[in-house]
C-alpha cells in the first residue's frame, strides 16, 4: 500500500511540475510575443514619425505606414496601459487622416505651406505614442542605442518646428504689410513704369 501511494504521489509531483513548467513557458512566449510586438510598432511609429517631419518643406507624399500596428494591436492592447493605447491609436488616427485628406489632392495644394504645422503636429503625436512605449518594449541593452536615435528625432523635430515657426511668423508679418499698404495707398491701380 504504501509502495502504491508513493507511486501515485510521485506521479502526482510529476503532473504538476510538468503543468506548473507548462505554465511558465506559455506565459513566458505570451510576453515574449507582446513585447516582439511592441517593438514592431514601435519601429513603425519612428519610420512614421520621421515620414511626418520630412512631410514639411516637401510636400504632402505616401509613405505613412500602418500595417504592423493593424497586425500587432490584439498584443498591443493587452500590453500597455490605457494612456499609452489612447496616444497610439490617436497617431496611427491622424495619419490615417492625413493621408485620407490628401489622397486627392493635385501637386501644388500638397506643396501649400499649411500642411506644414499639420505634418509637425502629427510627427509631435507619434513622438508623444513613443515615448509611451518604448520603455516597456526595448531591453536595457537597447534603451541607450534607441535613446540616441530618439534625440537625433527631437532635435530634428524642433529644428523643423523652429523653421516652421519662422516661417509663419514671415508670412503673418507679410500678410499685415500687404494689408497696411491696401489700407494706405490710393484706390487708383498703377502699372509698373507709371509714376
Amino acid at each position: 500500500m504504501i509502495v502504491e501511494w508513493t507511486n501515485l504521489s510521485s506521479g502526482l509531483l510529476g503532473a504538476l511540475i510538468g503543468f506548473a513548467g507548462s505554465l511558465v513557458l506559455y506565459l513566458w512566449d505570451r510576453r515574449a510575443r507582446r513585447k516582439g510586438a511592441g517593438r514592431a510598432v514601435l519601429a513603425e511609429l519612428m519610420a512614421n514619425a520621421r515620414w511626418a517631419v520630412k512631410l514639411k518643406g516637401q510636400g504632402l507624399s505616401e509613405g505613412f505606414s500602418d500595417q504592423t500596428w493593424a497586425s500587432q494591436l490584439p498584443l498591443i492592447a493587452q500590453f500597455v496601459r490605457w494612456p499609452e493605447l489612447e496616444k497610439l491609436v490617436q497617431a496611427y488616427d491622424s495619419a490615417a487622416k492625413l493621408s485620407k485628406q490628401t489622397g486627392n489632392l493635385e501637386l501644388k495644394d500638397r506643396l501649400n505651406p499649411g500642411w506644414n504645422e499639420i505634418a509637425l503636429g502629427l510627427a509631435k503625436e507619434f513622438r508623444d505614442a513613443i515615448e509611451g512605449l518604448h520603455r516597456r518594449v526595448l531591453r536595457s541593452r537597447d534603451l541607450s542605442i534607441f535613446a540616441e536615435q530618439l534625440s537625433e528625432f527631437d532635435t530634428k523635430l524642433k529644428k523643423a518646428q523652429d523653421s516652421e515657426s519662422a516661417r509663419s511668423r514671415q508670412a503673418r508679418a507679410q500678410d499685415a504689410a500687404v494689408e497696411i499698404m491696401t489700407a494706405v495707398s490710393p484706390k487708383k491701380s498703377i502699372t509698373p513704369g507709371q509714376s
